[in-house]
């Protein structure tokens, strides 16, 4: 795996890994404040939300799934492309499945 990175200090990969995350849910944050302000939900005059509205509860469905794969996703996919030099998605486990159990 040596061979393969781009970076040889563990300590500035984490950096970076940290760096992703923190951006991912900067993303994430601001994705559900967009989607909520523009379904009207919040407001200047009505913050809270009203959870009894099924179209609301969709809503807030449809954001956590957005976000989950936004903050759980993105970061490892571009820590990958930016770490490693070449099969990026080999270390992230997608590759070929190995016959037999030996």
């Amino acid at each position: 795996m040596a061979n393969n990175s781009k970076f040889s200090s563990p300590r500035a990969q984490l950096g970076l890994f940290i760096f992703l995350l923190g951006i991912a849910w900067l993303i994430t944050n601001l994705f559900a404040a967009v989607v909520l302000l523009g379904r009207g939900a919040i407001s200047a005059g009505h913050p809270t939300l009203d959870f009894e509205n099924p179209q609301m509860v969709g809503t807030l469905k449809s954001i956590q799934a957005i976000s989950t794969v936004i903050m759980f996703g993105m970061p490892a996919l571009l820590y990958s492309r930016i770490t490693f030099r070449r099969n990026e998605l080999h270390f992230l486990g997608f590759r070929p499945p190995r016959s037999g159990l030996a």
